[in-house]
C-alpha cells in the first residue's frame, strides 16, 4: 500500500460501486482494473447491497488490501436504485468528482484519466463501452450513445451509470433521488440533473467493457421497435389487474413526471427551454407544450419516435405517482 499512500490521503473524486450477490470471477476482474487506473487519486466506496459475508468476503478477497477500497454493507436490501443513492449519500463534499461502478464490468487503464479530462466546464461526462458476453465466443459491440438537448433525455436516457463521471456539487440538486417507478433509473436521473447543471460531454471512445450476462438487472437495451417497446410493456403489466395502459402511465410515463415536477421545485436557475421542457412534462397528461418537445426531439433525430409514441400513449391519462420522500 506505500506507493499508494498520497493518493489515500487526498483523493480527488470517489468511485461508488453497488455490490448485490456478486459472481466471484466478474467482480475481481472489475476490481482488478479499478485498480489499475493511471489515475490512483481515488477511492473506492463499495456498498453492499443487505448483509451477506459471502459478497463481503469476495469483495475483501478481490481487494486484496488495497486501503483505497472501503467497504459498507448495509443491513437491508434496497435495490440498485436506493443502493446506488446511499452510498453517494456517504461521497465527502471536498472531492470533485465521481464516478460510478457495477460489479461486472471491466474499465480500460485510462477510463477515469479521460473523463476526468472531459468534464471541462461539463456537469458530467460520459463514455462509450465495449458491449461483450461472458461467452468468450460472444461478439463485441460499441455502444453510440451521445449528449442530447433535455427533451430527447427525458423521453429515452443516453447516459449509462457504470460509463459516467459527473462532478460532486450535482449531488446538491440530485440527493435524495425522486421516488422511482418500476421504470425509474439513478442514471437517467442523473443525466437530466447534469442537463440542466452544466451540460454533458459524451467521449466517443469506448473505455470499458460492459458486461452482459443472464443476472444483469438492466442490461444493454437491444430492441428499439415500437413493437417490441410495447412487447416489454405489457409483459411487465401482465397479471396486474390495471392493465397495460395503466402500466404505462404510472411507470414509464410517471417516471418522467417525477423527475420534472421535482427540478420545477428545486432552487435553481433554469434556461428558458429547460423549463418549458420540464413544464410539459410536469403537467402530467398530454398538451401542446408536450407535443412540441416529443415532434422537436423526434424530427431533430436524438430521440427515437417509438419511445416518444409510448410517452404520448403514457401521457393520455394522469400517472399515479407514489408520494415523495
Amino acid at each position: 500500500m506505500g506507493e499508494h499512500a498520497m493518493e489515500h490521503a487526498h483523493p480527488t473524486g470517489y468511485i461508488c460501486m453497488a455490490v448485490y450477490r456478486p459472481r466471484q470471477d466478474l467482480l475481481r476482474r472489475q476490481i482488478d482494473s479499478l485498480r489499475s487506473q493511471s489515475l490512483t487519486e481515488w477511492r473506492c466506496l463499495v456498498g453492499i447491497d443487505g448483509y451477506d459475508s459471502s459478497a463481503r468476503a469476495e469483495v475483501e478477497a478481490a481487494v486484496g488490501g488495497d486501503g483505497r477500497f472501503e467497504i459498507v454493507e448495509f443491513p437491508n436490501n434496497v435495490g440498485f436504485y436506493r443502493n446506488f443513492e446511499r452510498i453517494l449519500e456517504l461521497v465527502p463534499s471536498e472531492v470533485t468528482w465521481i464516478a460510478l461502478s457495477d460489479q461486472d464490468d471491466e474499465w480500460f487503464p485510462e477510463k477515469l484519466a479521460t473523463l476526468k479530462a472531459d468534464l471541462g466546464e461539463a456537469a458530467m461526462a460520459f463514455c462509450q463501452a465495449m458491449v461483450v458476453s461472458v461467452d468468450p465466443q460472444g461478439e463485441s459491440v460499441a455502444t453510440r450513445r451521445r449528449a442530447v438537448e433535455l427533451g430527447a433525455e427525458m423521453i429515452d436516457n443516453q447516459v449509462t451509470g457504470s460509463a459516467c463521471m459527473f462532478r460532486r456539487d450535482l449531488l446538491n440538486l440530485a440527493l435524495p433521488f425522486p421516488e422511482p417507478t418500476d421504470l425509474g433509473f439513478h442514471d437517467h436521473w442523473l443525466g437530466v440533473c447534469a442537463l440542466v447543471s452544466g451540460g454533458i460531454f459524451a467521449e466517443p471512445t469506448p473505455l470499458q467493457f460492459y458486461v452482459q450476462h443472464e443476472d444483469n438487472v438492466i442490461g444493454e437495451e437491444r430492441t428499439r421497435s415500437l413493437i417490441g417497446r410495447v412487447a416489454g410493456t405489457v409483459s411487465k403489466a401482465r397479471g396486474r389487474s390495471s392493465g397495460a395502459l395503466k402500466y404505462l402511465s404510472d411507470h414509464r410515463w410517471g417516471w418522467r413526471v417525477s423527475m420534472a415536477r421535482r427540478l420545477i421545485s428545486a432552487d435553481i436557475a433554469l434556461q428558458d427551454d429547460d423549463a418549458a421542457t420540464l413544464r410539459a412534462f410536469a403537467e402530467g397528461r398530454v398538451s401542446s407544450g408536450l407535443l412540441r418537445v416529443l415532434w422537436r426531439s423526434v424530427m431533430s433525430g436524438e430521440a427515437p419516435a417509438a419511445r416518444a409514441i409510448g410517452l404520448l400513449i403514457g401521457s393520455l391519462r394522469s400517472p399515479t405517482l407514489r408520494s415523495q420522500r
